[in-house]
């Protein structure tokens, strides 16, 4: 999704929210499958994230930073995340 470099949103369902401790502290990872089916990665510790749970319907603007591949899955690796939670109807 997206080009090197370019500032993108894209809206989707958390897959992955998880909190993995570094050196540096706490950190999470957060993948969210985008409603056409594609996967946005991001690692970080961003206040934003720290509200997101799996399941999560989320809007998630950040900066294309890669492009990864997990286990044959083609990734998206945003920095500089804001999410949002997408109120239910």
């Amino acid at each position: 999704v997206g080009s090197l470099g370019e500032s993108i949103t894209v809206e989707g369902t958390v897959k992955v929210a998880v909190s993995i401790e570094t050196l540096y502290g706490n950190s999470m990872l957060i993948v969210v499958e985008t409603d056409d089916g594609n996967l946005v990665k991001t690692f970080g510790s961003g206040m934003t994230l720290w509200e997101l749970d799996r399941d999560d319907r989320v809007s998630v603007t950040g900066t294309v930073k890669d492009f990864d591949t997990y286990e044959g899955d083609k990734q998206t690796v945003l920095t500089r995340v804001k999410a949002t939670i997408e109120e239910e109807a």
